[in-house]
């Protein structure tokens, strides 16, 4: 029996393949899971094939026929508008890739390849497809709660910081796509360790405004994570272009500490979309 919980959790923490022509695929804790909004008829009748591909050995092609999987007749009328079903994977610890897919009397109708290197280790690549099906946006969630319990730098002229534990977002109302054509620097100093981590980086590549919602829609948010490997006690990052730094700045989180100046106060009331 599926519940709303058990979609939520294989979407946000397994490994999530977008089929524009097919059905949706997540791989999360040794199961299958197919979604498809807005299905027809072929779509809930055409059977499913699935293969695992080996490097030791090559099984046949499964058939299934759609009664053969768990489909979400259980779940909430979230969820009424689109066709979801469950299936089981072999052992987690067998080394495959799947092929899964459809196809009907003149032959496959869509098909999506997964490797195991990629849902083995479990890489998580949802984006918030299903944003309005779910009962809570756990990217908004963990954003909102980093605004209430970390370090927040207001900046006038560039992007705020965001410092929550090993994360750092950056956050720029009003912005567009222009403030992000530059490279990010980001430089840290850990306790007891005189090797800094030096990174540069695209942040086009960590954005996450877009799995935010309508709420921070005129927002550009940058998240990104750092190796935690140590306590980080100090913070140095900006951006840059090949006539230099076009901004940075540099903070010491020991004396961020019990300092009122860092706390987020609703500063963000006249850009937030309600």
């Amino acid at each position: 029996m599926l519940k709303d919980n058990e979609i939520e959790n294989a979407l946000y923490n397994g490994t999530f393949i977008k089929n524009s022509n097919g059905y949706d695929v997540v791989a999360y804790n040794n199961s299958l899971y197919l979604l498809k909004p807005n299905p027809n008829i072929e779509d809930k009748t055409n059977h499913f094939f699935l293969e695992l591909k080996s490097t030791q050995d090559n099984p046949p092609t499964i058939d299934i026929n759609p009664t053969d999987f768990i489909f979400n007749d259980s779940l909430s009328e979230n969820f009424n508008n689109v066709a979801v079903y469950k299936y089981p994977l072999l052992n987690k610890n067998d080394t495959y890739d799947i092929l899964i897919g459809q196809f009907n009397d003149e032959g496959r109708v869509w098909s999506s390849y997964m490797s195991n290197q990629s849902f083995k280790n479990g890489v998580k690549n949802y984006k918030n497809e299903y944003l309005n099906n779910l009962k809570t946006n756990r990217f908004l969630l963990e954003f909102e709660s980093a605004l209430n319990q970390g370090y927040f730098i207001k900046h006038d002229d560039n992007f705020d910081l965001l410092i929550d534990d090993n994360i750092i977002y950056y956050i720029k109302p009003n912005g567009d796509q222009s403030d992000l054509e530059t490279q990010f620097y980001l430089h840290i100093t850990y306790l007891n360790n005189p090797e800094k981590l030096i990174t540069d980086f695209n942040a086009k590549d960590y954005q996450i405004n877009q799995v935010l919602g309508v709420k921070y829609k005129n927002f550009i948010v940058v998240k990104k994570e750092i190796p935690n490997t140590e306590k980080i006690i100090e913070v140095g990052t900006g951006q840059f272009n090949s006539s230099g730094r076009t901004w940075g700045v540099l903070y010491n989180i020991e004396k961020m500490y019990d300092n009122i100046s860092y706390i987020y106060d609703n500063h963000y009331k006249d850009y937030i979309k309600d």
